[in-house]
């Protein structure tokens, strides 16, 4: 992306749907891998995991974030 930004304008774009970064208590509920197909239950009743995907939406957007910095040239929204 470095190569990319000295020679053109680049900005990043991050789309962010509220449901990504928590999810509603609905109790026991199964998730797909899209990749898989695979199943697996998890229950979202109990903060462990909801936490668990807060924490991993919040740590991704804040290396996008410090990848944008280090990439000076780069604006992101």
């Amino acid at each position: 992306m470095k190569a990319l930004a000295e020679k053109h304008d680049v900005i990043v774009i991050q789309l962010v749907d509220p449901r990504e970064s928590r999810l509603p208590s609905l109790g026991i509920i199964p998730l797909q891998d899209r990749e898989t197909g695979s199943i697996t239950w998890v229950n979202t009743a109990f903060g462990a995991f909801s936490k668990r995907i807060a924490d991993t939406f919040t740590t991704d957007r804040e290396k996008l974030r410090e990848l944008c910095k280090k990439i000076k040239s780069i604006t992101c929204s």
